[in-house]
């Protein structure tokens, strides 16, 4: 199905009414699905005088740029106000203008909006012929001029050299002032007369200008054809970018713990004349076995993850406005304490070959701790609590908070008690923190039932040994069966109570010597130590 298109009369109304001549702005294209061209919108342009539009281009965004000559002071009244124009009112007779339609339609009008619009001129006359449109939304644009105070900006040529010079601008369709930053206008031309008709940008920010000249002296460099060989010539030129970056950049903490992030910043800023095109940034960082990579973050663009030996990360930042920055930002985390600080230092490339670099300021230092117990060794009883009292020293300071624990080595039925946890050091000072094992008594419980028959089979023998005191040897005999009985019953009595006895059960914290690992850590960094329980 045909995608639907609202009819050309919800389209940007610049000048609703006909007048001497109006420009126009039409959009047309075969929708999907469809067999033909459909007009997408369609607007005049114009004022109460002149106007004709003779330089179309279209951004990434299908926003369109229109150049063309306008003679309508009341074109004014059309510049749209959430932008700044770089030329809010007519010049002269007639002035080159620049205008851009969005290429996203507004969902509540329908339009396709005007977003920008200038007019380009001194007190005589101008027309822009040609116009291209740069990845920031910047409109580059070419024509005549017959001004000598034609608006120039960053010009590389600054006066009017003859009857009519050529003219090449970049104007900020993006600007928040009419003198921001990255706004070119200047003169192109020799003695006779020059007209500018063709333009475009390349991906490195370079213009290329096309035109015709009659000037012998028109201004030529490192030309394979230096001079003027008719009445008139074509000629081509190419203007390159002249783009200034700083780059600074600061570490966060200025001194770290070991274990803790260390975070480099840097911040990229464009300081003019023209907008960096193909902004990379690069750095090399730590020993990974020093400080291992954590995280970066960019404020614009996107960067690799680390890569090689040594471990480097790229950033692809893109365009650079003049008067834009971006910020870099890398994240490590120190290991130990690296001898001389942990500086680093980035580079920039731009515009196809310039670059610049920085180092972070001040060099960060990365600072530890040690972990100490005392005494090193306690003897306890079960069920007593041993004491001990854990040291954090910083090497040579520390600002970071050091989490205590006893990580391993405690006997079964013990507990670890460490009075605060997390200490934090003050910066140069030793803390401390009172560090209890509780340990749990052992009772022991031993069955007695045998006991009890051991005990019959002695006192039997008392009545029988009175027996063989005195009497007949009828007594006698009868003393002697008594005491086989006796001693078949001590037997029976011990094998019985043998069988129905329970062994001993023990419980609590058992003897012996423990070694007990105590740990400090602060971010990803421990620190151990060791004390000896002897429990009795």
């Amino acid at each position: 199905m045909p995608t639907t298109v609202p009819p050309p009369t919800t389209a940007p109304t610049c000048n609703a009414a006909l007048t001497a001549l109006d420009a126009f702005v039409a959009k047309i294209t075969p929708p999907t699905g469809s067999t033909g061209p459909q007009l997408v919108y369609s607007t005049y342009l114009g004022g109460v005088g002149v106007d004709q539009g003779f330089g179309i281009a279209v951004d990434s965004a299908n926003s369109a740029y229109i150049t063309g000559v306008t003679s309508s002071a009341d074109l004014s009244t059309s510049i749209p106000s959430t932008t700044a124009a770089y030329q809010k009112t007519l010049g002269g007779k007639s002035d080159a203008f620049v205008a851009k339609i969005s290429g996203t339609q507004n969902t509540t009008t329908f339009l396709y909006p005007l977003t920008y619009l200038s007019f380009l001129g001194g007190s005589e006359d101008e027309v822009g012929l040609a116009i291209s449109a740069d990845g920031i939304q910047g409109a580059r644009v070419t024509g005549s001029t017959a001004s000598a105070n034609f608006p120039v900006s960053n010009a590389i040529q600054a006066t009017l050299a003859g009857e009519t010079d050529a003219f090449v601008a970049r104007l900020d369709t993006t600007a928040a002032t009419a003198t921001a930053g990255g706004q070119v206008a200047t003169f192109l031309g020799g003695s006779k007369s020059d007209i500018g008709t063709g333009i475009v940008v390349d991906a490195n920010n370079q213009t290329y200008v096309s035109g015709q000249t009659l000037s012998s002296n028109f201004p030529v460099a490192h030309a394979f054809q230096p001079g003027l060989s008719g009445t008139s010539d074509a000629f081509i030129a190419k203007i390159g970018a002249l783009s200034t970056l700083t780059m600074t950049g600061t570490p966060t903490p200025t001194t770290v713990g070991a274990g803790n992030t260390l975070t480099y910043k840097y911040v990229i800023t464009n300081t003019g004349p023209d907008p960096a095109f193909n902004v990379n940034f690069s750095d090399v960082l730590p020993n990974a076995s020093d400080a291992p990579f954590t995280s970066s973050s960019i404020t614009q663009g996107s960067c690799t993850t680390p890569s090689g030996t040594p471990s480097s990360i790229t950033c692809s930042i893109g365009a650079i406005n003049v008067g834009a920055s971006v910020t870099v930002s890398i994240v490590v985390t120190p290991k130990a304490v690296a001898p001389g600080g942990l500086g680093n230092s980035a580079t920039v490339t731009f515009n196809n070959g310039s670059t610049v670099s920085a180092t972070t300021t001040p060099t960060p230092i990365v600072t530890d701790f040690r972990i100490d117990v005392s005494p090193p060794s306690a003897t306890v009883l079960a069920g007593i609590t041993a004491t001990y009292t854990v040291t954090v020293t910083p090497l040579p300071t520390y600002s970071g908070s050091v989490a205590l624990s006893c990580s391993s080595g405690l006997p079964t039925g013990a507990t670890c008690t460490i009075t605060t946890s997390p200490v934090t050091i003050p910066n140069t000072s030793p803390v401390t923190a009172q560090l209890a094992i509780a340990t749990t008594p052992r009772p022991v419980t031993t069955a007695q039932g045998w006991h009890w028959g051991l005990l019959y089979a002695l006192c039997l023998p008392i009545g029988g040994m009175a027996l063989l005191g005195s009497g007949s040897r009828k007594r006698k005999w009868m003393a002697g069966l008594f005491i086989v009985a006796l001693v078949a019953f001590v037997g029976l009595q011990m094998g019985c109570g043998s069988e129905s006895a329970t062994p001993p059960t023990t419980t609590g914290t058992p003897a012996g010597t423990y070694t007990v690992t105590v740990s400090g850590t602060s971010g990803t960094a421990p620190h151990t130590t060791t004390l000896t329980l002897i429990v009795q």
